[in-house]
Order: C-alpha cells, then sequence, then structure tokens
C-alpha cells in the first residue's frame, strides 16, 4: 500500500501535534495517581511513549537527528557525567547516574524535535502555556472538587510548587516577546503564566514566594533594559506583580502570622545559641542542617563527598548534631543544592557543576526564557533541592531544549549566529 504525499503530510502533523502535546502533558503524568484521575504515566512509561511518538515522526517524515545540536549540548554536560562515572566507581557504587541517563535521553529528543523547522517560538509557547492550564485545571479540581487545602498534583507540595514555578514562569516570560509573537499571543501566554503562578503560590510553599518575587524583579529589569519599557509601566507591573502575591498569601490557609513568628525566633535561636539549637520550625532545621553539614561533613569528606546520601544512615553522618535524631532519621538531603552537592561528590562534583552552571548563563544572557529557568532554578536551591526530583530535572530540561529548538529555528531563518 502506498501512501501519497498529501496522506504522508497529514500524517506528519498529527504525529508532530501528539509529540508537542505530549510534551505539555508531562505535568500531569509525573503528578502520579490524582484521586478520581487514576493512572499517571510515570517517567519510564512517559518517556516511552514519547520515544515512539519521535520514532514514527522520524521514519514517516524521513527526518534526521540534528547531530549538531546533540553535540552541542552533550559537550556542556560531559564533563559532570565523567565526574559522575568517577565518584560512582570511586563511592563503590553507592552513587546515582540515573540522572545522567535521562539528561542524555532528552538531548537525543530535542535533537529530533530540532530538526522540525515549523517548531517556532510560537509552537513553543503553545506547548508551555498547554502546560500551564492543564496544572491549573488539576488544583482546582483538587482543591474545589476533591477538597484539598493546598494542590500538590499528589506530589510532596514543595516539589509540585517548583515544576508549576518553571512552567508558570516561562509563560509570563512571554510578555518581553512581543517583538517575535503578535500582541494577542503575548497576552495570552501570559495570563496563562499567572495562572499557573497563582496555583504555585497557593501551595503556600514559602520558597516559591521568594522564588517569584525575584523572577519578576528580573523580568521587570529586562523589560526596561532591553525591550523599552518605560519607568511607569515597569513600576505598574511590580505593584500588581506584589499585589497579586500579598492578595494569596493573605489568604493562603497554611502560611499564618505564627509562622512569621517562628521564623524570627528560629533565626535569633540559631546565631544567639552556640550550638545552633532548632526549636522544630523549618527555617530551624534548616539553618541547622546547613551548620552540621559545614561543620561535621564537608571538612572530613572534602574533596569526593560521602556519595548518594539517600543511602547513608543520617545517625551516624552527623553523629554531633543538634537536630532531634528521630527527625534526623529521616533526612535524605540538606535543602540546598549546593550544599547537597557538595557533600554527595565534594568539591570535585561541586566545581564542576558551577562551571556548567556559568557556562548555562553564558549561553542564556540574551534569551530570556532561559534566564528565567536558571534564575528560578538557582533561587529555589538556596532552600531545597529541585534537581534531586527526576521530575523536576526533566521538566527543567525539556522546557530548556523546547526552547533552544525553537530560537535555534528562528536565528538560521534569520542569518543570525547559533546559540551556541
Amino acid at each position: 500500500m502506498t501512501i501519497n504525499r498529501e496522506t504522508s503530510q497529514r500524517i506528519e502533523k498529527i504525529l508532530l501535534h501528539l509529540t508537542f502535546l505530549f510534551f505539555a502533558l508531562y505535568v500531569i503524568n509525573v503528578v502520579g495517581n490524582i484521586e478520581g484521575l487514576e493512572g499517571g504515566l510515570g517517567k519510564r512509561r512517559y518517556l516511552t511513549v514519547l520515544w515512539v511518538l519521535l520514532g514514527t515522526y522520524l521514519v514517516v517524515s524521513k527526518a534526521k537527528i540534528n547531530w549538531t545540536f546533540f553535540g552541542d549540548n552533550v559537550r556542556l554536560v560531559v564533563p559532570v557525567v565523567a565526574v559522575s562515572v568517577f565518584l560512582y566507581v570511586y563511592h563503590g557504587r553507592a552513587f546515582n547516574l540515573s540522572y545522567a541517563k535521562y539528561v542524555l535521553l532528552l538531548i537525543l529528543v530535542g535533537s529530533v524535535v530540532c530538526q522540525i523547522k515549523r517548531f517556532s517560538l510560537r509552537e513553543f509557547f503553545i506547548v508551555n502555556s498547554l502546560s500551564c492550564l492543564i496544572i491549573f485545571f488539576v488544583a482546582l479540581y483538587q482543591i474545589y472538587g476533591l477538597g484539598y487545602l493546598v494542590p500538590n498534583g499528589d506530589l510532596n507540595r514543595n516539589i509540585f510548587a517548583c515544576l508549576v514555578m518553571i512552567v508558570g514562569n516561562v509563560s509570563l516570560f512571554a510578555i518581553l516577546y512581543k517583538g517575535k509573537l503578535k500582541e494577542s499571543e503575548c497576552l495570552f501566554f501570559t495570563l496563562c503564566g499567572v495562572l499557573a503562578i497563582w496555583v504555585m503560590l497557593r501551595t503556600s510553599c514559602r520558597t516559591s514566594y521568594v522564588t517569584e518575587l525575584v523572577l519578576v524583579s528580573v523580568c521587570a529589569y529586562l523589560a526596561y533594559k532591553k525591550y523599552g519599557w518605560s519607568v511607569s509601566r515597569v513600576i505598574a507591573f511590580l505593584v500588581l506583580a506584589i499585589a497579586f502575591m500579598v492578595l494569596i498569601l493573605l489568604t493562603s490557609p497554611m502560611i499564618t502570622e505564627d509562622k512569621f513568628k517562628a521564623i524570627g525566633i528560629e533565626i535569633r535561636d540559631f546565631f544567639e545559641l552556640e550550638a545552633g539549637e532548632s526549636t522544630g520550625s523549618s527555617v530551624g532545621l534548616r539553618l541547622a542542617m546547613w551548620k552540621a553539614a559545614f561543620a561535621e561533613v564537608i571538612p572530613q569528606h572534602f574533596f569526593f563527598g560521602v556519595g548518594d546520601i539517600r543511602k547513608l544512615d543520617w545517625l551516624t553522618l552527623l553523629p554531633n548534631s543538634s537536630i532531634d535524631r528521630t527527625f534526623l532519621a529521616k533526612l535524605s538531603h540538606f535543602h540546598n543544592e549546593g550544599i547537597n552537592t557538595f557533600v554527595m561528590g565534594g568539591a570535585l562534583l561541586f566545581a564542576t557543576c558551577c562551571w556548567l552552571l556559568s557556562r548555562l548563563f553564558s549561553v542564556a544572557k540574551s534569551e530570556p526564557v532561559l534566564l528565567c529557568l536558571l534564575i528560578g532554578a538557582v533561587t529555589w536551591g538556596m532552600t531545597e533541592v529541585a534537581f534531586r526530583h527526576k521530575p523536576v530535572l526533566i521538566v527543567f530540561l525539556s522546557i530548556w531544549l523546547l526552547y533552544e529548538c525553537a530560537i535555534r529555528n528562528s536565528r538560521m531563518q534569520e542569518g543570525h549566529k547559533d546559540l551556541y
């Protein structure tokens, strides 16, 4: 049976739309089994279906993998992967290598998508904004349909909030692309981002408020410096954004005045008490963990770290810590991306990751969406360990690579230099 050219093109288009829809659906596939919406695909099955869709598209369209795209991105991550392999051997397999597999797989996926010349900034923001709408309706279902106090996607609410922070703010930054998108499109994408940001703040995760304030400030700064916004327009944008956050904060069911008082008490006690004791709030516990890491772990394992800390006995790892022993036995990370990296892989892994971060910032300096991703991740990583969680890593990389595909295609069409 021979397929004519018109039918072949129609099949290509359907496969292409299914693939991009599936990218957008990732945020709901990873949330597991939401009550009444059981049957989340999960990470492995999600990537399998994505590969089948992309593989079928490659066969039908006779497209090829963009090896330049693949090589550019692999060169960025090779040092981190090489160091991870070394630490895996050094620590006798007590080091997690599965992250490297996901990174390389997603770069390969991006190398396929990059060949789709029709994938532009518009298509990128459509995919991401669809994710925002999915998140918003899932949150509404959980709050008003199931009676949840806060939306969480049936994940740890901090992980869910981080996922939403990434997706929501990428669409929010569409406001800076008026020269490359229609004004109505910019407005629609930005509104989708605002809906997702509402969900993030509604989780009552305090890190989300700090991160959002930083990202809104970055957006306002770029708008003024690079995109010709007037001072009055920037001020209006900031006032609206802060008012929006304050309104959600005041109506939050979990962030109370007592919690803010507890934060002040914990910080005071940490600096006043010689042992850095914690009286129980999340802030006090974080301060105590960070002090213990610098006092007890990093000096003893400075160069190569201790390996995968999730597999270690924390009572042995921090024998002199003032943290409650029952709580200490349940810990799996240090609630700080930098400290966690240093403890796991020592100065070697920490320095390699810092090099990678500097390279990513050099790539992202002229691209608002990429800056949004990086600054959001760094800010979030001050009090959490976002990239320890595979759903966050995969969503971050998927958005980075999809945007890179879109911007490469645009640059090639306009005759500009490549992103790298």
